[in-house]
This record gives structure tokens, sequence and C-alpha cells, in this order.
């Protein structure tokens, strides 16, 4: 079937003011399991929202045609470090909770520690999560990732000083260890030198293949 027709992504921004994650209110407390509910279609969700790494609410389930859909989307609105400042998603983002776990963690665990130099992370600015779209827009290619809520495109990271992309020369040390990391715990990881449509942006998912193979293509300034 047809994919829908989509506008194209966005274009990387100038610096913009960044939302409060903080309208998303506190997480819900936490209850006991109710043996009667249904079976959660994503069990990774409910420790996601519960864990307080990351401030989030649930989605609607989408299913468009037959091909796009997420059964328990997340909109990420923040990842909160272990000092406990949020790190702002420009804008918020709709994924599929394991996406949101396995970013989360990079965020906390490899960028914020890789980027300390540049001051304190404020904000990641993203171009597109969740889209029903083929791969680079194609007609004819495969389902993209981002039609399965199973990816992200990260545009830059904003500290209070500046904002820091994937081709600035001027932190090739802090950008080698993000793609170092990055490559590490992201199935896929598509950036500058990878094709025409990730010059600006930074592309990372969790496709499954056979065996567990990786794609990291980012080329370094």
């Amino acid at each position: 079937m047809p994919l829908p027709s989509v506008p194209p992504r966005p274009e990387a921004a100038g610096a913009a003011p960044l939302p409060r994650a903080e309208a998303f209110g506190p997480p819900p407390p936490r209850r006991a399991p109710d043996p009667d509910a249904p079976p959660d279609p994503d069990p990774v969700c409910g420790p996601l929202l519960a864990g307080g790494k990351v401030v989030a609410r649930p989605a609607a389930a989408i299913a468009e045609g037959d091909a796009c859909g997420v059964a328990a989307p997340v909109t990420l609105a923040a990842v909160v470090l272990r000092g406990g400042r949020q790190v702002a998603l420009v804008p918020p983002a709709v994924m599929r909770c394991d996406l949101a776990d396995r970013l989360a963690d990079w965020v906390r665990d490899d960028v914020a520690p890789a980027t300390a130099a540049e001051g304190d992370l404020l904000g990641i600015a993203d171009a597109a999560a969740y889209v029903c779209r083929n791969r680079n827009w194609a007609a004819g290619a495969r389902v993209s990732e981002h039609a399965r809520g199973n990816a992200i495109d990260i545009l830059a990271f904003r500290f209070a000083r500046r904002t820091v992309g994937w081709k600035d020369p001027g932190a090739r040390d802090v950008l080698a260890a993000l793609r170092a990391s990055a490559c590490a715990r992201f199935a896929t990881v598509l950036g500058p030198g990878a094709d025409a449509f990730h010059e600006t942006d930074l592309h990372v998912d969790l496709e499954h293949r056979r065996n567990g193979f990786k794609l990291c293509q980012w080329t370094l300034p």
C-alpha cells in the first residue's frame, strides 16, 4: 500500500527558546498491577515512565495503513540527567519506549560526560522521530524505521553558550567520543558522510537485523 503523503522534514533551525518539559507534570504514582488487565503491548513502557530518567507521557496507539504504526508510543519531552537536571527534546518526539529508553541512557551516561567541557547540556534539537514514510523519502524504497517509531534524527546539542552540530571542526574530539558511544548503543548510526540525507542530522535507530549486525556511517569533520 502506498504510504501517505508527508511534508518534507524541517531544516535545522537557529537556537530557539527551549520549551519547559515540566509542562508534562510529574510522573503518575506507581500502582499495583491489575491481574485482569490485558497484556502490556510494550513491557518497556511501564518501567521507563516510572523510572525517573525521562519526562514522557503515553501517546495514543498509531496505525497508518499496513506499513506504519506504533502499538504503545510515548511522547518524550526530556531526558533527566543523573544529577536531576532535565535536557529537553525540541520538539518533543513520539517514539517506541525501547528507543526512548536507549536514547535516555546514551544522553545520561555518554553524551553528558563527553560534552562536559561545553558547559551544561540544555537541549537536543531533533528533526523527526515517528513519521510514516519510506527510507530517504524515496518512492518504492523500504519502509523507514521512523515509520515504526524506532528512529530519531538529531540536529544538534544545545549548550548555554553555543550549539554543537555534527560538522563542527572545533568539536572533533567531542564528536569522536559521541560517534563511538552511539555506534555501540544503537543498531544504525547515519551522520555526515553516510549519504546526502544525513549531512546535517544524526540518524539513530534500533533496527533488528540478523546476527545483531550494526551499521555505523559517520565521517568526523
